[in-house]
């Protein structure tokens, strides 16, 4: 148990933020604007070097991912041919295979993982864990803000989020 309690405290967590423009953002963060225009956070981080927010070609849709893509080494053989796959990131993965199976890309995923993408194109951001759960994905909606992590402290930390927790 105490290994896994310090895996999972070195493991690197993700943050998404859409309508929080007081909150303070990690300097590796990537920033735009939803599709009403509010900011929209997508980042990431441990204490540990963190790679940049994935993205495709056109920047159109980016991704950060905690955990880890057990099948990567085989989604990556698929991808390459069709793809300009810059990097070892795992995130990287899930944004070719996000732009060619949309929501479904979540289905050819193995592993333990949280992944948020935002679709610029269609103005979608989609926040999903692995089927077992093995990675948490703690979220809040209050209002027309939205918050997401799959660390709760990062949440907790947030001003103004309800202090009622429905686990």
């Amino acid at each position: 148990r105490d290994a896994d309690a310090e895996r999972l405290s070195r493991m690197r967590w993700l943050l998404v933020l859409d309508a929080w423009p007081e909150v303070r953002t990690p300097t590796e963060a990537w920033l735009a604007a939803d599709g009403e225009g509010r900011p929209l956070v997508l980042a990431h981080g441990t204490g540990h070097d963190v790679p940049p927010i994935a993205a495709n070609e056109s920047r159109t849709i980016h991704a950060v991912l905690a955990g880890r893509i057990d099948n990567q080494k085989e989604l990556r053989a698929s991808l390459a041919a069709r793809h300009g796959l810059t990097g070892n990131d795992d995130a990287e993965l899930v944004v070719h295979l996000y732009e060619e199976r949309g929501l479904q890309c979540v289905n050819a995923l193995r592993g333990a993982f949280a992944l948020a993408v935002w679709d610029a194109r269609r103005r979608l951001l989609l926040i999903a864990r692995d089927q077992l759960g093995l990675v948490p994905l703690y979220y809040s909606v209050e209002g027309a803000r939205l918050a997401a992590s799959s660390s709760l402290p990062p949440l907790a930390a947030l001003p103004g989020l309800g202090a009622n927790w429905d686990a």
